[in-house]
């Protein structure tokens, strides 16, 4: 702090009123032995110049510890995390399987958002878009984590929809494409694929193979893909010689 001070003239002494912060008497509170602070003050005697003094050693009275408020919340509140901003607490109850969100300017609950069984563990994305919680109990098995979305104040849950298993293709087809790729000229190697595809479907009717051919760069399943035509024609000519060759066999 900065202030005016004016000196006694008759006794050469000044009177200073220092209040730490809050947050300074919050510390004081918490930490073990004693806390000081130092803190400058601009002292004149009215006539002259001001000079900057700075007094040390001035010691911080402790905030009283007190509870200012009572927020019901779930069965057992076991952990507590709060958003970036600092707006929001999310507090886990034990044994009601809930994470109530809570409003800290007004300290009330916006919301209560039932999550796995006997929540533990509570804490926010980096972002502040997720809030996650370890679940003790998630039967038939143990342990998990609910993943609640902090704009809806929701638990996120993914259903599987369907599922489709990895096809092979077929080792003849391979082979057939190989031969017409060699006629051509062309290297030719075998690779999985990771993407879904329709020959993946087409696998459960028929025989299946795939022909890739280069993108500029590597780069493929991208805006930025990129195939020369001179590679796309000599894909086309591969496949076409492969049906051929897959026809006399």
């Amino acid at each position: 702090m900065s202030a005016p001070v004016l000196i006694d003239a008759a006794t050469g002494t000044y009177t200073v009123t220092y209040t730490p912060t809050g947050q300074a008497r919050l510390d004081a509170y918490e930490s073990a032995g004693d806390d000081f602070d130092s803190f400058k003050v601009d002292v004149s005697d009215g006539h002259y110049p001001a000079v900057e003094v700075t007094v040390s050693h001035v010691p911080i009275s402790p905030a009283e510890a007190a509870v200012t408020g009572t927020i019901p919340v779930g069965s057992t509140p076991v952990a507590v995390a709060f958003s970036r901003d600092g707006t929001r607490a999310y507090v886990a109850a034990l044994f009601g399987d809930t994470v109530s969100v809570i409003d800290t300017a007004t300290n009330t609950v916006v919301t209560t958002v039932p999550v796995g069984n006997v929540p533990g563990p509570v804490a926010v994305s980096p972002d502040g878009a997720l809030v996650y919680v370890g679940n003790i109990v998630t039967p038939p098995s143990t342990g998990g984590v609910s993943v609640i979305a902090t704009a809806t104040n929701t638990k996120i849950e993914i259903s599987e929809l369907s599922r489709n298993p990895p096809a092979l293709a077929d080792e003849e087809t391979q082979r057939a494409i190989e031969r017409s790729a060699k006629a051509y000229g062309l290297s030719t190697q075998r690779q999985p694929s990771g993407a879904g595809h329709d020959a993946q479907m087409m696998a459960q009717l028929s025989p299946m193979g795939m022909i890739f051919v280069p993108s500029v760069g590597g780069i493929s399943h991208s805006p930025k893909e990129l195939t020369t035509w001179q590679d796309c024609a000599n894909g086309a000519n591969v496949l076409l010689g492969a049906m051929f060759s897959a026809d006399v066999i």
